[in-house]
């Protein structure tokens, strides 16, 4: 599956992003991915294009506690072997099913857009740096009862409608003798 960066996501800029950062204790937490990235290979460790996606908790001690993951530009279902890799799917194709509720169309093009404000879990572990700094980290990704696939907001305009009155049932009702019934 071509995976295109020719859609509204842009370029990071090349500065070293650091700071403090909410220590999210471990757990599953529902989220909503709220920003992506493309990090040209030029600006990654591994020289190769990579996303960087934001999520926003919902709900829980954390709501509005946002945490970020790098995946590769990489879609595919895993399953097999190839060329000596594990057989496991790329992590943008388990974010995308997740997001989306079914397995991406790997034949069709992909824009990575298409997952912005899409709803999901993230699992969250605390890990620590080599220089001794406990940080959170998501290490996976799933379905969740409030996940959903992103939707355009619409606003619909609401039709003044008369009020048409229900019809009045009889007073009196016909009582019916079940063995009467064909069935």
């Amino acid at each position: 599956m071509p995976i295109s960066n020719q859609v509204k996501i842009t370029p990071a800029a090349n500065r070293p992003e650091g700071g403090e950062y909410p220590l999210v204790t471990e757990g599953i937490y529902d989220a909503e991915i709220m920003d992506i990235t493309y990090i040209p290979a030029e600006q990654t460790q591994y020289g190769k294009a990579q996303l960087k996606l934001k999520f926003k908790i919902i709900g829980g001690e954390y709501e509005g506690v946002t945490l970020s993951s790098w995946v590769s530009m990489t879609m595919n279902a895993g399953g097999f072997a190839i060329e000596g890799g594990t057989g496991a799917p790329s992590n943008l194709f388990i974010i995308t099913k997740a997001v989306m509720g079914k397995e991406p169309d790997l034949a069709a093009d992909f824009y990575p857009n298409v997952l912005m404000g899409g709803r999901l879990k993230i699992w969250v572990e605390i890990r620590t740096s080599q220089a001794g700094k406990q940080y959170s980290r998501i290490v996976k990704y799933s379905v969740g009862t409030r996940a959903s696939a992103p939707v355009a907001k619409v606003a619909i305009p609401r039709k003044e409608t008369e009020e048409i009155p229900l019809p009045e049932e009889p007073e009196e009702k016909e009582e019916v003798d079940v063995d009467e019934i064909p069935f």
